[in-house]
């Protein structure tokens, strides 16, 4: 209950428990703070983010439902993000096509977005978080009105996984392991995947067959809700973070050759009323002992 309301008609809608209501800097900013994060690195990151997702936006749609129909919805998807952030994409972005698949590519360092934007690095770092949350919540928009809530979420979901698979690769470097083996590694590779967009960890529990881990802030959920209202964001996440988050960690876990070794959920979520989200990788050992013990 540390955690505090948003307002009192939703209550299941929290503020980071941690977060200082006198600090009246934007979300990312403070988030970023608390990570110790470079905020050129950070603003770059999102940045890149962005462009990686409008790129999974339409191999994801290609791949389920041909280019044909994935045209139609990219071009929704790209239509109903606010013009602000298409502009700033037309500033600092590579297109490889004028038509779609615009094919973004970010090719310039934090300095030169600087220049070309002329923001600063943390309003620039504000505005790509922003950018990426607009993204996001538009893709969903427009994938749920072309395909329905069912056949959307599998291609959102789909999209979320092409992230996880294409970060993997950076996290290894950053962290310096190649090859997952214990908890120990387990417990690097999700500190530095929830730091990477921001997002404050608290490591609670790491013995050799569990890592629990709570994730304390996340500027994504925070800023959707200030862009889009708590209750359009609410709704939005009821429909799209339990599969895709499932997903997103089946896809992970497998390309680290540990998913037949290591089951990982996250059991709880601040977007869908938890005071904080959490995360568990378990040895699946362990989990079949403890209900032969059980029983």
């Amino acid at each position: 209950m540390e955690s505090r309301f948003v307002d009192q008609s939703a209550p299941f809608l929290m503020r980071p428990s941690t977060d200082d209501p006198a600090d009246g800097r934007n979300w990312v900013l403070k988030a970023i703070a608390r990570t110790g994060q470079d905020a050129g690195e950070a603003c770059h990151t999102w940045a890149g983010a962005f462009a990686l997702g409008n790129g999974l936006i339409w191999q994801a749609m290609v791949e389920y439902r041909g280019e044909t129909e994935a045209a139609e919805a990219y071009e929704a998807a790209w239509a109903r993000i606010p013009e602000i952030y298409r502009d700033g994409a037309r500033q600092i972005f590579t297109f490889a096509s004028a038509r779609p698949p615009y094919g973004l590519a970010l090719e310039i360092e934090t300095p030169e977005m600087v220049e070309r934007s002329g923001l600063s690095v943390e309003e620039l770092l504000i505005f790509w978080n922003k950018a990426f949350v607009a993204q996001d919540h538009e893709m969903w928009q427009a994938l749920e009105h072309q395909f329905g809530a069912r056949e959307g979420l599998i291609i959102y979901s789909r999209v979320w996984e092409g992230y996880a698979l294409t970060f993997l690769e950076f996290i290894k470097a950053a962290i310096g392991i190649d090859e997952f083996k214990t908890t120990g590694d387990l417990s690097k590779m999700n500190r530095a995947f929830w730091e990477a967009i921001g997002c404050e960890v608290e490591d609670v529990e790491t013995t050799p067959d569990k890592h629990i881990a709570l994730i304390k802030t996340c500027p994504f959920w925070d800023n959707m809700i200030d862009m889009y209202g708590k209750d359009t964001a609410h709704r939005m996440h009821q429909k799209t973070i339990g599969a895709t988050s499932a997903n997103y960690y089946q896809a992970l876990m497998k390309a680290i050759g540990l998913w037949d070794e290591f089951y990982a959920t996250q059991d709880q979520y601040r977007c869908l009323g938890d005071g904080e989200c959490r995360m568990v990788y378990v040895r699946r050992s362990a989990m079949e002992k403890e209900g032969l013990d059980k029983g």
